[in-house]
């Protein structure tokens, strides 16, 4: 389910005669991703297509029980929502401006939920427009 030319290198790796059946752009391999459109979808629509195109045609659910851990220690409140800017710093292309992350956060907290902003040190030179209250 690999569509950068990052993992194909990974697949190119492997022995010719060991190689995984391998989903996504990598030169040979045994399930290519023929969408042309894969470099906009979202990841999931991307996914869903590749397993089509292997013939998987039923997509139950995502399983997300395991987000329903524990928090306290965190001193968030009951309702609140994760939000991660800055993702893909390869593909600029696939970033939600700035500035739609500051309406969603008001709109989040016109409705009592706290948006709670996240991401990794790599992501500290994203605007930040917006400095939601974590209490």
């Amino acid at each position: 389910m690999q569509t950068s030319a990052r993992s194909s290198r990974y697949f190119h790796l492997f022995p010719a005669n060991h190689r995984p059946e391998w989903s996504g752009i990598a030169f040979g391999c045994a399930l290519p991703d023929r969408d042309p459109r894969r470099n906009v979808l979202h990841d999931v629509d991307r996914q869903q297509g590749q397993l089509r195109q292997a013939g998987i045609s039923h997509f139950p659910p995502a399983d997300l029980s395991w987000c329903h851990g524990e928090t306290r220690r965190f001193g968030l409140p009951v309702d609140f929502a994760l939000l991660v800017p800055g993702s893909s710093p390869n593909r600029l292309a696939k970033r939600w401006p700035a500035d739609r992350y500051q309406t969603l956060g008001k709109a989040l907290t016109g409705r009592g939920i706290t948006p709670v902003v996240i991401g990794t040190a790599g992501r500290r030179r994203w605007p930040r427009t917006f400095h939601p209250p974590l209490t």
